[in-house]
């Protein structure tokens, strides 16, 4: 009927008279917080069903979506690891992990923002090899995703938001980068925002109606035409 309240406190009461080691009533209090918007609570009862992840995969997936729903992608990411490593072939898996992997390096690339701002130069240097190494990594688990399954549309949106928002990343750098930074940064944005362009043109092939891929599409190609018109002058 739709009272998480009452349904989350039947349970909590189960919980004084369950077996030693109640796995059910702490996965559907786990799912029940994350309905109610408790992510940290959720988490916490998803951890305490003490279980083995890689054999519940609906354990597993609600942990998962309760750490990136309270922004903790470093844990989601572990452990999407473990499960990609267990299940190779599942695209799902892959998508979601590469997603998180973005996450991380959005986190990185701000930590580079700051870096740059501080004039720090060897920690510029350290941060832009990890966000390197993290962004390729996010790369590949999407690619690898849509190689799985090439018909599911959402895997291609995964690549193409991916490309774009990196891209972006990367362009909001320019303005406190060193000088000497400039000019590659510069080049991997757009490198990013052409396999961006590649990606949105598949999206509007398959739904030419949808308004925010021929939008986005749009924009990048003006963003490409801009820095090619600036190169010739």
């Amino acid at each position: 009927m739709g009272d998480l309240d009452d349904a989350i406190q039947t349970l909590e009461t189960a919980l004084n008279y369950a077996d030693e080691d109640p796995v059910e009533i702490y996965e559907n209090l786990g799912y029940l917080y994350l309905e109610k918007g408790d992510p940290e609570q959720a988490a916490s009862y998803y951890e305490q069903a003490n279980t083995n992840m890689q054999e519940d995969m609906n354990l597993a997936f609600g942990l998962i979506n309760a750490y990136i729903s309270e922004g903790n992608s470093e844990q989601a990411a572990d452990m999407l690891e473990n499960l990609v490593a267990e299940y190779p072939n599942n695209a799902n898996l892959r998508n979601v992990y590469g997603t998180q992997l973005y996450q991380i390096t959005s986190g990185i690339l701000q930590d580079l923002k700051q870096a740059y701002s501080s004039n720090d130069t060897m920690l510029v240097e350290q941060i832009k090899f990890e966000a390197e190494g993290m962004g390729d990594e996010a790369e590949t688990q999407l690619i690898e995703a849509f190689k799985r399954d090439t018909s599911n549309t959402e895997y291609l949106e995964s690549l193409a938001v991916f490309y774009n928002n990196l891209s972006a990343q990367y362009l909001s750098l320019l303005p406190v980068a060193f000088e000497n930074d400039r000019a590659s940064l510069e080049s991997k944005a757009y490198t990013l925002i052409n396999f961006a362009i590649d990606y949105y043109e598949k999206l509007v092939v398959i739904d030419p109606n949808n308004e925010e891929y021929t939008s986005k599409l749009s924009v990048l190609k003006t963003l490409k035409t801009r820095k090619t018109a600036s190169a010739d002058n």
